[in-house]
């Protein structure tokens, strides 16, 4: 799956459901997704969005996503 700004977040989670323990791990707020409150609030969200929301540098997110998917793989 290639991640660029126009990526749905629950595109990404789907496919890889344990990243979310690793996002987790590096930045609490990426917890509200576990709940059901927060995977509706992502429903149509992009990456653009994310990186808005939580202040982080596309760059940097994308960065960040490719880091924890390889370690993953």
């Amino acid at each position: 799956m290639e991640i660029n700004e126009n990526t749905k977040l629950t595109d990404i989670m789907e496919a890889y459901p344990q990243l979310l323990d690793q996002l987790i791990s590096l930045d609490s707020r990426f917890g509200l997704l576990k709940t059901p409150f927060g995977r509706m609030a992502i429903r149509g969200k992009t990456m653009k969005d994310a990186s808005e929301k939580y202040h982080v540098p596309m760059d940097q997110l994308k960065q960040l996503l490719s880091e924890q998917l390889a370690r993953l793989s």
